[in-house]
């Protein structure tokens, strides 16, 4: 059986299983997390933080979501520190994905191939 994955927005019901996969890998995350107090594990902090993040992404600081395998929370992933392009406003008008500059400096002028401006690949 083929298994499905995808990243897509955090949302506020996703405090619960995000506070049980926080619970379950502890152990395993210890040597790279910071310490935390314990009410950090409850599903009522984690959604406290769920309502900062999403706050930030309203703001177009962060980006958090949610790993799912099967349509199942499997981990948590924030893109933080998001700055603004000078060139930004341009890109949303045209709703082109911007492309990193080839080896010669230039950046292309077609749409970047395999990405879309939603923020998934097509492969």
């Amino acid at each position: 059986m083929r298994s499905s994955t995808r990243i897509r927005l955090i949302e506020p019901a996703d405090a619960t299983p995000i506070a049980a996969h926080r619970v379950r890998d502890f152990e395993a995350f210890r040597p790279w997390e910071p310490a935390q107090p314990a009410d950090f594990f409850t599903p009522e902090d984690q959604a406290e933080r769920i309502d900062s993040l999403l706050a930030g992404y309203r703001t177009g600081t962060v980006r958090p979501g949610v790993v799912l395998a099967d349509n199942q929370v499997i981990g948590q992933v924030t893109v933080g520190g998001i700055l603004p392009h000078p060139r930004a406003r341009r890109a949303r008008r045209a709703r082109r994905p911007s492309c990193a500059p080839d080896d010669d400096g230039r950046t292309r002028t077609a749409p970047c191939r395999g990405i879309h401006p939603t923020g998934g690949s097509s492969g």
